[in-house]
């Protein structure tokens, strides 16, 4: 779809986030499901719920962008740079649920925990930087309501960031304890 100008950009980048988000959305299940420190655990559970908030938001600005009643799935490609975080850096694999299963299945727990909490780290700041973009895109184009529901967007990330940083010593700590791997700061 070739871009007409700033309007057409924002919609399709709206439209790319909508879908990387719905992939982020499934691997978050899989890494709640997989999981087994509490701790992170829930952590993960409740960014889940966030996730399915921002899908929400997003589906709204799509419907109120474009003028739409409705938003099916769409058949754009997923933000580049939010898809190449979701598949993996350590497979290449274009199937992020398999590639997710077959780290999963190599790797001892502890390692599988650990992977969990960076991925979410990583996506998480390249979320970050996609919402601000569009927040951005969306004042200047005067929309400022979907401005607010992005800004949403942002918030829950950044809270979960916070938690995220804030826990991730003690998530390592923990998911590591008895394996001799792990040495005080």
């Amino acid at each position: 779809m070739p871009n007409n100008g700033l309007r057409d950009f924002f919609r399709l980048r709206c439209r790319q986030t909508l879908e990387a988000e719905r992939h982020i959305e499934n691997l978050f299940a899989m890494m709640v499901e997989d999981t087994e420190n509490p701790h992170l655990k829930g952590m993960l559970r409740q960014h889940l719920d966030e996730v399915k908030m921002e899908v929400h938001n997003l589906v709204q600005v799509v419907n109120q962008f474009s003028g739409a009643k409705r938003t099916r799935k769409s058949t754009t490609q997923p933000a580049e740079q939010v898809l190449i975080l979701v598949r993996g850096f350590f497979s290449g694999e274009p199937d992020v649920a398999q590639s997710h299963r077959d780290f999963v299945s190599a790797n001892p727990q502890h390692i599988v925990d650990i992977h969990n909490a960076l991925r979410a780290e990583e996506i998480v700041h390249v979320n970050l930087g996609n919402y601000t973009g569009l927040i951005v895109l969306a004042k200047q184009l005067g929309e400022q309501e979907i401005a607010g529901w992005l800004q949403q967007c942002i918030d829950a990330e950044t809270r979960f960031r916070e938690q995220l940083e804030s826990s991730l010593w003690q998530i390592i700590g923990e998911s590591s304890a008895g394996m001799g791997e792990v040495k005080a700061a």
